[in-house]
């Protein structure tokens, strides 16, 4: 499945297809859609530009699939480590206009939030104005 910022028939959901938790990542996630597309982005990873590559791990973004979660484990003896990391990552979500205040966020594990915007990730400001901006953008086209 290809990476995508754009829902049909005006509806603004938002699907990476790649394991991001956090802003940070989430940043270098879109500098690499930006710069390839989403048809650039088919891969297993995305390898992030300028991070060492004797990071291995460190230096991918992953793609959403079964067992993921284990790059983001920090305690391997937690016996529900696997399922706390599913909890966290998410995989799909509404992109949420100024008046509505919030949005529905779907986890990896199943779960739905129904998150305010601005807030936690996926809907700080800063992840929530880029998504936007690439999505007017893409239209324009």
């Amino acid at each position: 499945m290809v990476a995508a910022l754009t829902g049909k028939q005006d509806v603004k959901l938002c699907y990476l297809g790649y394991a991001v938790k956090d802003d940070a990542r989430a940043s270098e996630f879109l500098d690499a859609y930006e710069e390839y597309g989403p048809e650039g982005l088919q891969g297993e990873y995305v390898t992030l530009e300028g991070d060492d590559p004797e990071a291995g791990e460190a230096g991918r973004i992953w793609r959403l699939s079964e067992g993921v979660e284990r790059f983001f484990i920090t305690d391997i003896n937690a016996a529900d480590a696997s399922e706390k990391g599913q909890s966290l990552l998410p995989v799909l979500w509404e992109v949420p206009s100024q008046s509505e205040g919030a949005g529905w966020v779907l986890y990896m594990d199943g779960h739905v939030e129904w998150k305010t915007y601005p807030g936690e990730f996926p809907m700080t400001e800063a992840f929530i104005t880029r998504v936007k901006t690439i999505m007017e953008s893409a239209r324009q086209r």
